[in-house]
Parts: structure tokens; C-alpha cells; sequence
């Protein structure tokens, strides 16, 4: 952590929003959070109140309710930077990177419109005790918190075909070899449509059918898969690192859990925090998103040019996986790229995103393997076996350079038997090794034939291409009137609870587990809190603005900021100049540089709790009955004066002021205060005389023009 300079923007009185505003960065030794040239890693629930301490303590803040307001504005502004970060939601997987990655991105398709464009699902394929589970468990541990997933140990046809609607849904199948045609058959078809003959309510056989819509996600581990051919063709086929690297790798971190107690601890709630997030990351997304690759042709020219016509008809399925694959990582990266929204012929809304060449960057080294394995038509474990006996050759400076089984098996991970059974045969009719089976142990070496890779390298000249095929789909859809966005997803950290008119804010107090509620004089704001699905309970307060029974709006608290939003209406009946005031007042109050409008919002990056939310709320409420008042009497004016009656006399005009001591006594012996409003909340110089320092907050009689009382 760094030494941070003296941290000036705190004191007693409250936060004040620091011109460096708190940014958070997950890593793979926890959470970061940086704030005004200091940071604290919090390997603990984000989301929870075990890290308040850390931050209060380590970013210099007076209280623990001003930490969580701190890591909540944070968090709110937090998305994954990059396919490194979002790997790192998942921090009881240990290495197997790649693998992950591969995983999450396949998970992200789920959200495409189209079930055809969408990655059907993942098989994970490794011997037993290699990890199988628990990287199933990570993926899964999150969308079981939101009820998206069914699980079986075995699933029978009739049992799936009475399931209901499935559409998204993750089915996780445990050590199988195959899967029940009717799973295969919804992935594909997105509908499963039966014709059985069942028993009726009084027990008799009658022929009915059963329909099973929607297409779901599979998630399947096995020792050896032996399903239909075409539904591993749309899935991906992951298989766990076996080397003795990476079962060390895997027992130094399970020695560290097993040694030390509070780390272990905190590890666990490290790991339900980032579920947590990860959830609500999938909740923000889009639920129907479609993906455009601008440049997916110039990718396909690519792979002629590198492959000509020798291609294997299973380049096909890989080349889909590809475009899923970018569709992915767009979708990952959907704060980062341009998109439109726009409805459907049949009314449906959907999220258009435009792909661009750093998606294809990003899961190109992904997939590489699976190409070349494609191309050469061998298996994964086959390429990793010709690798090692390159990896032998280079090794062996003198004398002969053949390998052996074990020696294979070692640098592999893969058992002796199966190369010698299996892999080594295949890939001697291939003409890719020799095997000297006269000697023992048997000696095998390389052949000179050489298997074609596939770069998919593009120059700059290409590369500048493909970025220009974005903007010209960009300018496109702009110039047929789809409608950009460009408004940041952010997660839902906290819900927002409205309080009832007549219930005020005094103190922030921390209760329960991310929790800030606004109490009125030692009650609780509202009693109808209850916690989330997740176990999580986070209050923002919003306050109703109203005035004679009616609602202009509301004003809404949230950490180290607070918002007015008001209603359309509300901007035409106060006007120009008392809107304008308004404004006016606001900058005087909080700061001009803290003011800022949006159409109907007013966005002020300020504070405020207790008696300055109390004035704020009766000050607008104020504004607004003038208003009502006001349009009120032009009304009676124009029944008045087709009446021929003489209007009534234009009501006393009034404004705020701030004054110092000797001017507030003097206003008041005048009879010019109409209302006292407490203290000023920051340093101001005193409007009438403009030499002290002021020392009150008073509602003014204006005789030059105000508000109208």
C-alpha cells in the first residue's frame, strides 16, 4: 500500500466526495480498493461487513458506515476489465486458466437471442480426482443462488420430457457417458414434443402429449464421453491439466487452507462475495442480446488463405464455436463496445452489440488447440504427445533421440497405457512417429512431417480494415434510425426503500450485512426491509417530494452523493427563472463544481444526512406549493377577470440567505426572517455584509425578486 498524502477531504461532520473518486479491481490475491493514492486488498466478502474495518482503517475514514459508502460507489462502477478479471470470480478453480475462461465466455452465450448462436454447453473430460467437480462447483455455485440450475446424478427420458420450460436453464449431469436423446434433441430444436400414453385421472389410458420448450446449457463430467457426436460437435470439450505441476499446485493451496484457520475463513467468504457478484454482474446483462462480427469474413478468407483446400469438414464446427466465442467476450466487454436497442417484428426487445477485432484478439489463443486438433485431425491429447517428443528432441543435444512411454506419460500427464494402447498406434498409421518395438522399452521418435497450424495473424493494413468494417456497421445502423446507448451497466448494489412522507433522515447506522438504513430520531425508516435471495440486505433511501397532495418527485441518498428527480411535469409549472433559482441555490449551498443537470435530474456530489436532508426535503416542498399556489391564482385571475373582479394583491416574494451573527439579529428585529433553517454546512461568508463569516441558514423577505411565499 502506498503512502498517502495527508487526507484532507474527511472530517467530523461527514465524507466529502474527494476529486479522486474510489475505484475497486479484482485480483487473484483479492479485492483492491483505491482511494485519493491509497488502496487496502480485502480478501473477504465485499459485500459483507468483515471489510468495513480493513477499508475504515486503512483509507483513513472516520467511520465504518463512510467505508461502506466508499466500497459501495466502487462496486457500483465496477465491471470486469478484462477476460484475466472476470477469471478471477472464480477462485477456487486453481490454474487451469485457460480452461475457465473457456468456460465463463461459453456460460455468456446464454444470453444470445438466438439458441443457434449460443455455445450449447460444457463437457469436462479428465481422469478421476482431476477436478472435475469442483470446477463444475464454482461455475454453478452462483446461478444456484438465482435457482437456474437442475442437477441429476442420472436422468431418465421420461423424467426430462415432464420437466416444464428449461430455456436457459443449466442442466449439470455427473459422471456420464452420454446423455438422454430428448437433452440433445431441446439443445438443438429448442422443443421436445412427446406422444405418450398416460394414465387420466380415473386411471385410464389415454394417448396425450407433453411439450418441453426452451433450449438449456449443459454441464457434464465424465471420464470418457461416449454421447452423440453432433451435440459434442456445438459444445466445448474441456480437458483438466493432468501434469504433476498442476496436482502440486493444487495440494500447495489446499495445504495453505488446512494450515491456517483464519485464512481459510476468509477464502470462504472471499468466494461467496465474488458469487454474489457474479450474480448480479448476470443480472445486469441483457436478457436477449444478438452480436454483429463486422469482420468475420476477412477471419474466414484468413483461413483460406492459410489452409487452401485440405480442410477437414469438422473446420465447420469450430468456426461456429469461433463466432460464439467473440459473441462471448462482446458481451463480456458490452460496457466497452458500441450498441443499440431496438424491438423486433414481434415486439420483442433486444440488445444489439458490434464486435470488435479485440474480441476476436482475446479468445483467439483460446481456441488455437482446438483448431489445430481439427485441422491435423488428431485429438487434443494426440497433439499434446507429438509437443512432447518435439520438447525431447530439443532437449537431447547428443546420442539418440527417442522417447519412452513413461517419459511420455510424465511430460503428458496422460497414463502409459493409453499412449501405448491407443495414441501411440493412431498416430504411427498417421506417419507421425516411429516406433522401435525390437528394443525394450520400446523407442519412439518424431517423424519430419509437419502439422499445419493456423496463425490467423493479420497485419496492420488488415487489422486497420477490420476496425473500419466496425465503424461502417456503426454509421449503418445509426443512419437507419436504431437507437445507440450509451448508458454503462452497472451492478445493483442495494436496492432503493422509499420513505413514507413524514419520516426524516438524521443518522446513518450500519445494521446487518451491507446494510445503511436512515433512521428518524432513533426508528427505523421503514420496517418493510427484508433480505434478498442472496442473504443480502442494502437500503438506499429515497424520500417522496410532495407538496398538497401532490408528487413532484423524489430525492434519493445514495453513498457520498445524493440526487433530485423530478418528475416531467415539474420543470414547466415551476418555469424558468424559479427553476433556474432553484439551480442557483443548490450551487450556493453544495458547490457550483458539485451541480450538475440531466433533463429531470439533479445530480449533487455532496453528503448530507440528518437536519440538512430535513431542510433540503421542506425547502423543495416549498418551492413547489409557491408553484401550485402560484398557478393557482393565474387561474383564479382569468376566471376573475372574466368576471370583471380586481385580482388579489401578488403575495410577499422571499429568498434563502446565509447571515452572520450581527446581520441575523438585526433581519430579525426588522421582521425580515421568515424561517430559520439551522447552520450553513460548510464555510460562507455572510450575504448582507460580506465580511464575517455567516453562522445561519434563513428564508428571507426579497424585496428585489425571489421565490413567492
Amino acid at each position: 500500500m502506498t503512502d498517502p498524502a495527508p487526507n484532507s477531504n474527511v472530517d467530523k461532520g461527514g465524507f466529502k466526495v474527494s476529486h479522486d473518486r474510489p475505484s475497486i479491481k479484482l485480483t487473484q490475491k483479492g479485492w483492491v480498493l483505491s482511494w485519493n493514492n491509497k488502496s487496502v486488498t480485502i480478501l473477504d466478502d465485499v459485500l459483507g461487513l468483515k471489510s468495513l474495518e480493513p477499508i475504515k482503517q486503512s483509507l483513513d475514514l472516520p467511520t465504518r458506515a463512510e467505508a461502506w459508502k466508499l466500497k459501495t460507489i466502487a462496486l457500483r462502477e465496477w465491471w470486469p476489465e478484462d477476460l484475466d478479471e472476470f477469471r478471477n470470480l472464480f477462485p477456487t478453480v486453481v490454474g487451469e486458466d485457460e480452461n475457465v475462461k473457456l468456460m465463463g465466455l461459453a456460460i455468456l452465450t446464454i444470453k444470445l437471442r438466438n439458441p443457434k448462436e449460443r455455445i450449447w454447453g460444457a463437457l469436462l473430460e479428465a481422469a478421476n480426482s482431476a477436478g472435475k467437480s469442483n470446477l463444475a462447483e464454482a461455475f454453478l455455485a452462483p446461478f444456484r443462488l438465482i435457482n437456474l440450475v437442475e442437477e441429476f446424478t442420472r436422468v431418465t427420458e421420461a423424467f426430462y420430457e415432464r420437466q416444464g420450460s428449461i430455456d436457459r436453464k443449466i442442466l449439470y449431469l455427473q459422471e456420464v457417458r452420454n446423455a438422454p436423446t430428448a437433452i440433445h434433441i431441446s439443445m438443438s430444436e429448442g422443443l421436445v414434443r412427446v406422444g405418450p400414453v398416460d394414465r387420466d385421472e380415473s386411471g385410464r389410458l389415454r394417448p396425450t402429449e407433453l411439450l418441453l420448450p426452451g433450449t438449456p446449457f449443459l454441464v457434464a463430467t465424465t471420464t470418457n464421453w461416449r454421447g452423440n457426436a453432433d451435440l459434442l460437435h456445438r459444445t466445448i470439450k474441456i480437458h483438466l491439466d493432468e501434469p504433476a505441476q498442476q496436482t502440486y499446485r493444487s495440494a500447495e493451496f489446499k495445504a495453505r487452507l488446512d494450515m491456517d484457520f483464519e485464512f481459510k475463513r476468509a477464502f470462504e467468504r472471499f468466494t461467496k462475495g465474488c458469487q454474489k457478484i457474479l450474480v448480479r454482474l448476470w443480472k445486469a446483462l441483457p436478457e436477449n442480446i444478438d452480436v454483429i462480427i463486422p469482420f468475420f469474413d476477412l477471419i474466414v478468407e484468413k483461413l483460406r488463405q492459410e489452409l487452401g483446400e485440405n480442410v477437414d469438414v469438422k473446420l465447420r464446427r469450430d468456426i461456429v464455436k469461433l463466432a460464439a466465442f467473440i459473441k462471448g467476450h462482446a458481451i463480456l466487454s458490452i460496457n466497452k463496445r458500441p450498441r443499440f436497442k431496438t424491438k423486433l417484428e414481434d415486439g420483442q426487445e433486444t440488445t444489439v452489440i458490434v464486435a470488435t477485432p479485440e474480441d476476436f484478439e482475446a479468445v483467439l489463443p483460446l481456441l488455437r488447440s482446438a483448431f489445430k486438433a481439427t485441422i491435423a485431425g488428431i485429438s487434443e491429447k494426440e497433439i499434446k504427445v507429438l509437443e512432447a517428443l518435439e520438447e525431447i528432441e530439443k532437449s537431447k543435444q547428443e546420442g539418440p533421440i527417442f522417447a519412452t512411454y513413461r517419459e511420455l506419460a510424465k511430460m503428458t500427464g496422460i497414463p502409459s497405457s493409453t499412449i501405448r494402447l491407443i495414441i501411440i498406434p493412431r498416430l504411427e498409421n498417421l506417419g507421425l512417429v516411429i516406433v522401435d518395438r525390437e528394443t525394450r522399452p520400446h523407442q519412439i521418435e518424431r517423424t519430419r512431417r509437419a502439422i499445419t497450424e493456423v496463425g490467423l495473424t493479420f497485419s496492420e493494413e488488415e487489422r486497420k480494415l477490420m476496425a473500419e468494417r466496425v465503424e461502417e456497421v456503426v454509421n449503418r445502423l445509426l443512419s437507419r434510425g436504431y437507437a445507440t446507448t450509451h448508458e454503462k451497466i452497472r451492478l445493483e448494489i442495494g436496492k432503493t426503500e422509499e420513505i413514507e412522507a413524514g419520516e426524516r433522515v438524521v443518522t446513518p447506522t450500519t445494521q446487518g450485512e451491507g446494510v445503511i438504513l436512515e433512521k428518524e430520531r432513533g426508528e427505523a425508516v421503514s420496517e418493510k426491509s427484508s433480505k434478498s435471495s442472496l442473504g443480502v440486505e442494502t437500503i438506499l433511501v429515497a424520500i417522496p417530494l410532495k407538496s398538497g397532495g401532490h408528487r413532484f418527485g423524489r430525492l434519493l441518498l445514495e453513498p457520498l452523493e445524493f440526487e433530485i428527480e423530478l418528475n416531467d411535469d415539474v420543470i414547466p409549472l415551476l418555469g424558468g427563472g424559479r427553476y433556474n433559482k432553484l439551480l442557483d441555490d443548490l450551487k450556493a449551498l453544495y458547490g457550483a463544481e458539485n451541480v450538475t443537470v440531466d433533463g429531470s435530474r439533479i445530480h449533487v456530489n455532496k453528503n448530507i444526512s440528518g437536519e440538512q436532508v430535513t431542510f433540503l426535503v421542506d425547502r423543495l416542498a416549498r418551492i413547489f406549493q409557491v408553484s401550485l399556489k402560484k398557478k393557482e391564482v393565474q387561474e383564479s385571475r382569468k376566471v376573475e377577470a372574466g368576471k370583471g373582479r380586481k385580482p388579489k394583491a401578488k403575495p410577499t416574494k422571499t429568498k434563502i440567505a446565509f447571515l452572520c451573527e450581527d446581520c441575523f439579529l438585526t433581519k430579525k428585529r426588522e421582521g425580515k426572517i421568515v424561517e430559520t433553517r439551522g447552520k450553513p454546512a460548510g464555510l460562507e461568508v455572510c450575504e448582507n455584509c460580506g465580511r464575517s463569516l455567516a453562522e445561519y441558514v434563513v428564508i428571507l423577505e426579497d424585496e428585489g425578486g425571489g421565490e413567492d411565499e
